[in-house]
């Protein structure tokens, strides 16, 4: 049984063992995010819009700085693909597995040639560089998340010497998850500071390390494949569960934990159903920059530029369908939009920037309509979504 507490305000972390000395943890108030800059600046901010959506005694913050490795600090290998060629076992669960629309070909891209590595020393050098760099104490936390793989072959670890610093490693996992990174990757992120706290110590981690896969947040996982077990279960085993109640680990941390890899499990296993049933989210639209949110989607959030954004709430606007060469109709609603959503410097630009998309000559609307829809597409709600809401009938009936 689970129990969650209110969490209290960040402020009292520091305090919480004077507060209550029933309770103990080891964990930072601040647990600073930076990335190397081969990392797509897209998902780590989906990352950490995952990590921050749950208040809690840890706080996680982005540092300004990316830090990059030097080229004399990586190495370059060949690809080792011989361990995908049983291509199935690696497929996200059963249901993804006979799913015909998404064989273990159409999700997985195609192999690089060559990957990149980094040491130890390497990476936790660069978190030491972001302390000095951002001055931050030794009783905070630095993450780093980096694309190249290292030399144990980890997914994420934390420094041998005692420092509070840590890496989640970011890349490959399109090779073994169907899903967005972003979710393998929060959960990797808040599980290697969820050890440092029921744990302390490099050593003692490692010790507790489940050898064999339990569906537990510290299993060891030496195929990364084993990690969709824990995903797919977001627990702790009760070998574990009986840790957290001996060593009196602070509750309000442990809920935060549990609400996070909740929600990451959550949101995978509804990325997984929709590939079967094909629901759409609902969308809901707020603020005077007309956000885009899919609520049944953790409320991500659909990114579009303001002319793409103008196009998609124009056919969001006409739910029975426009075709594409009546939106010249809508010149005056899309010139007030268009006027409030985007950075115009000029009437002239304005009017300009919407003939050119209400003119059935040229491709514009068409390609600011499939700007949209490729980008909800990592939403996993594309084609659907915009057949299903917007019934779009096109040009083919023009």
């Amino acid at each position: 049984m689970r129990i969650f507490f209110k969490s209290f305000p960040a402020s009292l972390w520091l305090s919480a063992h004077e507060l209550n000395n029933d309770y103990v943890c080891h964990t930072p108030m601040k647990t600073h995010l930076i990335r190397s800059p081969e990392v797509s600046a897209e998902l780590f901010s989906n990352v950490v819009a995952i990590l921050q959506q749950f208040e809690g005694p840890v706080e996680f913050v982005i540092d300004p700085f990316d830090i990059p490795f030097e080229n004399t600090e990586i190495d370059e290998l060949p690809f080792d693909y011989t361990k995908f060629k049983q291509r199935d076992q690696f497929i996200l669960g059963k249901v993804v597995a006979s799913n015909k629309n998404l064989n273990a070909i159409e999700w997985r891209p195609p192999f690089p040639d060559e990957i990149k590595k980094v040491t130890w020393k390497s990476i936790f050098d660069k978190c030491d560089l972001n302390r000095k760099k951002n001055h931050i104490p030794e009783t905070e936390a630095v993450i780093i998340l980096t694309d190249y793989i290292n030399e144990k072959n980890w997914f994420s670890g934390s420094a041998p010497n005692g420092k509070l610093n840590f890496f989640v490693h970011a890349g490959q996992w399109e090779f073994f998850l169907p899903c967005d990174a972003r979710f393998p990757v929060a959960y990797e992120t808040i599980a290697v500071v969820f050890r440092h706290l029921l744990f302390g110590s490099f050593d003692e981690i490692n010790r507790r390390a489940h050898e064999r896969p339990r569906g537990c947040v510290n299993d060891f996982c030496k195929e990364k494949k084993d990690i969709t077990f824990k995903l797919r279960t977001a627990d702790l085993c009760p070998d574990c569960y009986l840790i957290i109640e001996e060593r009196k680990v602070n509750p309000a941390v442990v809920s935060q934990f549990f609400q996070t890899i909740d929600h990451i499990r959550s949101q995978m296993l509804f990325r997984e159903r929709f590939k079967t049933t094909r629901q759409p989210s609902r969308i809901e639209i707020s603020g005077g920059q007309q956000k885009i949110c899919f609520s049944d989607l953790g409320n991500a959030e659909l990114k579009l530029s303001p002319l793409e954004k103008t196009v998609y709430l124009l056919f969001l606007k006409h739910p029975n369908g426009l075709h594409l060469n009546e939106i010249h109709d809508h010149t005056a609603w899309l010139e007030e939009t268009y006027s409030k959503l985007g950075n115009v410097r000029s009437l002239v630009e304005l009017k300009n920037s919407i003939a050119q998309l209400t003119d059935p000559t040229e491709n514009s609307v068409s390609e600011k309509f499939h700007a949209s829809e490729t980008k909800s597409s990592d939403l996993s709600v594309t084609i659907w979504l915009l057949i299903i809401l917007l019934k779009v009938r096109g040009q083919e009936k023009s």
